[in-house]
């Protein structure tokens, strides 16, 4: 198998992370991202409205994981009609139901097993709960796999499977190419760099594992477009990482702009080289102009009244005899930053307090981004994702514990009697976000033990 010509009929990279695979006979859309803000108005795409859903021909569309920046509503309003859609199996369904909802077929997958789509043999990965990777085996031998943002350093083996599934090989692997989600407090040069590197080495296990004959960069063609967020924009890594990647692996390194079709990718003359292809995306980068700054605003009872359901909502379904049991009585301090309020909060105790600014506070939101964290069961996610947060290091974790059980019930885990011990709390360690807060100030992991024992 000398070349792509012989193997893949053609990808079509288009935005983002999304791409068409085609076989000739069947097309598959992958996460079709083309318009609006994305995370609470948090990140914008470096080429907005680059695609239409109803000027595109495929037949079927997978979706990776539920984030908007590839589960995007915006972009599926645009469908004309009924659609088939490939999704893993989940335990909350909420992607499903809502799809079914819309009067679309939904066909999901069990992890790992796999599933003839027209020609084309499909197995979904679920990673770290509910992230997934998807390996395209093609009728004429080829296969392609899109890792897109999974974390891959937590299972290797997982992805050792992934290389043996495939068979003979893999032709062409699709990867994230930066961070996303929380790169440090503003002035913090530290983290970004460090989550730079774990991204890195992220691509260099896939390398060394998969060893595809191509790797294409993708799944991070966005800039920070919020107020809270935009000082990230101090960072775009493209180039360094094709000029590292490109240095370390014998695969051939590939940085794609919107509409590129990689037919026969090994000899044909692309129309742009690696070098224009950053150019084109630094070019974006640094002429983003899109800010949004819009702030809701939330007086300091209907934050109560909003943590008084979301305390009411997560008894309702876990055992607070359990959480009594297991956690120690040390609350949440969230400096509200438009309010110039800290406020003092106890799951446990179902307490509300209030209290004039200082120095003591674990977190610094506006009051939007609290409203937003009691009302959905996803948002300790979406908050680390959208960087509208800013930490005190040392007690970061306190975040990650408060939010932990309901952030866990978003999909479809909850915690009744004897299924919930320190140990589940201890994973909070994995994190990117605390993993890469510990790397810099390593006492919020002894504060952590202590908090817990």
């Amino acid at each position: 198998m000398d070349n792509l010509n012989k193997k893949i009929s053609s990808v079509k990279f288009l935005n983002h992370s999304s791409v068409i695979i085609d076989s000739g006979s069947t097309r598959i859309l992958c996460d079709p991202w083309f318009k609006g803000a994305a995370f609470g108005n948090s990140w914008r795409l470096l080429v907005e409205n680059s695609h239409s859903l109803k000027d595109l021909e495929y037949d079927y569309i997978f979706l990776s994981h539920e984030h908007p920046d590839h589960f995007s509503i915006p972009t599926l309003k645009e469908l004309n009609g009924p659609k088939i859609f490939l999704y893993q199996k989940t335990q909350d369904k909420k992607v499903v139901k809502y799809l079914e909802a819309q009067g679309h077929t939904v066909i999901e997958f069990d992890h790992g097993i796999p599933n003839n789509i027209g020609d084309i043999s499909i197995s979904i990965y679920v990673v770290d709960g509910y992230d997934s990777a998807v390996l395209f085996k093609l009728p004429n031998g080829e296969s392609v796999l899109n890792i897109n943002d999974c974390r891959i350093e937590l299972d290797t083996d997982l992805v050792m499977q992934m290389k043996k599934d495939a068979g003979g090989g893999i032709d062409l692997c699709l990867m994230q190419f930066s961070y996303a989600n929380w790169a440090g407090n503003q002035n913090d040069s530290i983290i970004p760099e460090l989550l730079h590197t774990q991204t890195l080495d992220r691509n260099k296990i896939a390398l060394d594992i998969l060893k595809p004959t191509n790797h294409l960069l993708f799944a991070s063609y966005v800039f920070f477009s919020h107020t809270e967020n935009y000082y990230w924009n101090d960072y775009f890594w493209l180039a360094e990482m094709e000029r590292k990647l490109s240095k370390y692996s014998k695969s051939k390194i590939i940085v794609p702009i919107p509409d590129e079709n990689f037919l026969n990718i090994d000899n044909m003359k692309r129309e742009y080289t690696n070098s224009s292809a950053i150019e084109f995306w630094s070019d974006a980068h640094a002429n983003k102009i899109p800010i949004d700054d819009q702030v809701t605003h939330f007086s300091i009872e209907e934050l109560a009244s909003g943590f008084d359901l979301f305390v009411r909502n997560v008894w309702a379904d876990n055992s607070l005899q359990l959480a009594q049991e297991e956690l120690n009585r040390i609350p949440l301090e969230i400096l509200v930053s438009d309010l110039d309020v800290i406020l003092s909060l106890d799951l446990i105790e179902g307490t509300f307090l209030t209290r004039h600014r200082d120095q003591r506070f674990d977190i610094q939101v506006s009051s939007e981004t609290v409203d937003f964290l009691f009302k959905n069961k996803f948002a300790r996610g979406t908050v680390t994702i959208n960087g509208r947060i800013q930490f005190n290091y040392p007690t970061a974790f306190k975040f990650f514990v408060f939010f932990f059980i309901s952030y866990a019930n978003n999909i479809g885990r909850t915690f009744g009697s004897g299924k919930l011990t320190k140990k589940d709390f201890y994973s909070i360690n994995h994190t990117s976000v605390l993993s890469a807060i510990h790397e810099v100030d390593p006492a919020g992991i002894g504060e952590l033990s202590k908090y817990l024992e």
